[in-house]
């Protein structure tokens, strides 16, 4: 992964992801939404729209932090995101299951 950038903003936040969503990388991820699930953020926004490759640990990773956010009654929401996002959701019929800004 090549960078993160995060906003915060009425007990949201917004985190951008820049590169590779991977098994390399997403230790990294986890614990910068880790950091923003503990600072009190209510609603989180993952802006992938700069990912240039994400495989299929990238989004376990995503259907994970979903999965948690939802049993914590928080909320997760992806967009913008890149071609090879949208290519990899719609490959593997997870599209749907994602609410996006």
């Amino acid at each position: 992964m090549a960078g993160l950038k995060t906003e915060t903003l009425h007990g949201g936040a917004t985190l951008r992801v820049h590169g590779e969503i991977d098994l390399a990388s997403v230790d990294t991820l986890g614990e910068a939404i880790g950091a923003l699930r503990s600072s009190g953020s209510k609603r989180l926004v993952l802006d992938l729209g700069e990912v240039t490759f994400m495989d299929s640990s990238g989004l376990r990773f995503l259907v994970n932090v979903d999965a948690a956010m939802r049993d914590a009654s928080t909320e997760l929401l992806l967009g913008p995101i890149s071609d090879a996002v949208a290519k990899l959701l719609d490959v593997s019929g997870l599209k749907s299951h994602f609410r996006f800004v």
